[in-house]
């Protein structure tokens, strides 16, 4: 069923951690599989996942990574 604005505020900044942790970065896939959501829903929440958690992110060959300039 649908979530609510508290379970998406916690999966955005479940999805920062999950990518500042990985050193190779993360894929859509894997957000999905660890978050136990859909890639569709990983897909959406990216749209908005550095306006809503201030944190930078950056995307290369289909993985995201954490931007540097996050820990300045």
């Amino acid at each position: 069923m649908f979530g609510n604005k508290k379970d998406k505020k916690q999966r955005l900044s479940s999805i920062t951690q999950l990518i500042r942790g990985s050193l190779n970065g993360k894929s859509l896939l894997e957000l999905a599989n660890d978050l136990n959501v859909s890639p569709g829903t990983i897909t959406k929440d990216m749209g908005v996942v550095e306006e809503t958690t201030g944190f930078m992110l950056f995307e290369e060959n289909g993985r995201y990574y954490w931007s540097e300039y996050n820990d300045n």
